[in-house]
């Protein structure tokens, strides 16, 4: 046997023993494709033109979106606390796993100021993706605009929301949500994670993120989530 397959097994060990490398490999791995994926998934997007749909796939698609949202949370905890007394005493450690990754998300959002994609027609921002260099665009107006991030088309001023697309709330709360329910439900755990990949898909068909802020979000989501859970683990 090829000694290379023989010493397989001491190698997958040696990476166990340094989970934060293989996690922080995979990051910086996805973060990289997906930020090269952002405009063709945008144009492909704008090109399948969701809104004009039918409404039926449109209320399917937004279905997606409301794992991610307050009211699933809620019922679903409820019918935790009333139909499964064994797993009651999990209730407040799955409540943290799912607001502690927003204790990130908000912050990143404030610092990094990306524009969502579906307002990002009208500026245009650093390789445009998004990304200013300040908290606001720059109008074509003053004297010495900063580079690459002149704003040519003037409609209205853009929200403070419409400037915080990295990362999305939606997708962390989604997948937090899921590895808690995994958690408490294993067998069930393809159907929670498939829920939480299709609130990440909505975000992106929307436009209401791109793709690399629903990445950037699953890796916070699934990371806190599972600190939490595993933390003074009984």
């Amino acid at each position: 046997m090829p000694e290379s397959i023989t010493n397989l097994p001491s190698a997958l060990k040696r990476n166990v023993r340094r989970p934060w490398l293989f996690w922080a490999i995979l990051i910086l791995v996805s973060m990289i494709i997906s930020f090269c994926l952002d405009r063709p998934i945008l144009q492909l997007v704008r090109r399948a033109n969701v809104d004009g749909m039918s409404g039926d796939v449109v209320r399917t698609f937004e279905s997606f979106k409301e794992f991610g949202q307050g009211v699933a949370i809620v019922v679903a905890c409820l019918l935790i606390f009333v139909l499964d007394k064994p797993r009651r005493s999990k209730l407040l450690r799955l409540i943290i796993c799912i607001l502690l990754p927003l204790a990130f998300v908000y912050p990143i959002r404030l610092v990094v100021h990306r524009v969502r994609p579906r307002h990002t027609s009208g500026y245009d921002t650093v390789l445009s993706l998004g990304f200013f260099l300040g908290q606001n665009p720059q109008p074509p107006s003053l004297e010495r605009p900063l580079p690459k991030q002149q704003k040519i088309v003037v409609t209205e001023p853009l929200r403070a929301s419409q400037k915080q697309s990295f990362p999305s709330a939606h997708t962390a709360t989604a997948f937090a949500f899921a590895v808690g329910l995994a958690a408490l439900y294993p067998p069930a755990r393809w159907i929670f994670y498939a829920l939480a990949i299709g609130c990440g898909a909505h975000r992106i068909i929307f436009g209401a993120h791109w793709l690399s802020d629903v990445v950037a979000s699953v890796f916070i989501g699934l990371l806190v989530a599972r600190a939490v859970w595993n933390w003074r683990k009984t």
